[in-house]
């Protein structure tokens, strides 16, 4: 969903790692759609299931306050807090719908990665940390072998010695890094394994998601960064909802639900048509994603 096309996704292989914490709020559990009492404020019928304003609002828990200063700027920039309550909100729907239908056409199970996958790729995105950690100490070698060269002119040199400077600042990260792991307790090592794992699971959820939509409903693809979305998959699912869900909107304030993924035209921008071939291999396997540059 457009939603999530805007959210993430990466430049390399770390940034696809950190991407993934933006991922975990948008697999809400089913249970968090309340059993509802008559008080219940409704925005939509899906699936038999009634969703009321409760339910959103409950996703938002974990916002921050509205403080004093947030509401004056907010004030000061003509921005209106009701309106971008209304907007979140109006995300929040379409995650929960978009989850429930996910789950009524291909089950929970179906949607779930293999631990076997969640580990293979963990190990893997380390290997390749650890391969560019290298390449990179590497590089810098061979920029101070260039810069022996006496036929350099200032310009060449000051742009290689800035090379180098940029090259060494992520040497020096990594470096800290594996200081600060090698050095934590047992149990302290433990969790941040479990929470790569985590991350990971929530990366590989969505990576299987679009891998079913583009099996079942095929379409037009589009390499964002370096993810493939079935942007093709994403509309005619849309129909799905709404004809077997019988996706009733209750609340005129979300009329617009899923109009930015039916009516956007994403093939514009940074936004690049791939050839189904190209969908396939993205598809064949949850490393694929790591292991192709950028077309």
């Amino acid at each position: 969903m457009i939603t999530i096309l805007q959210a993430k996704w990466r430049a390399d292989v770390m940034r696809a790692v950190a991407a993934a914490l933006l991922a975990v709020s948008l697999w809400l559990p089913l249970w968090a759609v309340t059993a509802h009492a008559d008080d219940c404020a409704p925005v939509a019928t899906f699936f038999g299931r009634l969703i009321c304003a409760e339910d959103l609002e409950a996703m938002n828990e974990d916002m921050p306050e509205m403080t004093e200063d947030i509401l004056q700027q907010m004030h000061e920039s003509g921005l209106d807090p009701d309106d971008i309550a209304t907007a979140q909100n109006l995300v929040n729907l379409e995650q929960i719908i978009w989850q429930i239908g996910l789950e009524e056409r291909y089950s929970s199970e179906a949607l779930q990665p293999a631990r076997e996958d969640i580990e293979t790729v963990r190990r893997f995105i380390r290997s390749q940390t650890a391969r560019h950690y290298e390449e990179n100490k590497q590089a810098v070698a061979d920029i101070n072998a260039r810069l022996e060269d006496p036929s350099l002119t200032e310009s060449e040199r000051h742009d290689l010695k800035n090379l180098a400077a940029r090259i060494l600042l992520n040497i020096g990260l990594y470096d800290q890094k594996t200081s600060h792991r090698d050095s934590m307790p047992p149990e302290f090592a433990d969790l941040l394994a479990e929470a790569e794992r985590n991350m990971i699971e929530k990366m590989l959820t969505e990576w299987l998601s679009d891998k079913h939509l583009y099996e079942d409903f095929g379409g037009a693809v589009i390499m964002d960064e370096t993810q493939i979305k079935p942007i093709g998959a994403y509309r005619d699912f849309v129909d799905w909802l709404r004809t077997e869900g019988a996706l009733t909107i209750k609340n005129p304030a979300y009329h617009t639900l899923f109009t930015a993924i039916t009516d956007a035209d994403m093939h514009t921008g940074e936004n690049r048509p791939l050839d189904h071939g190209a969908a396939r291999d993205y598809f064949s396997s949850p490393l694929w994603q790591f292991k192709a540059p950028a077309q």
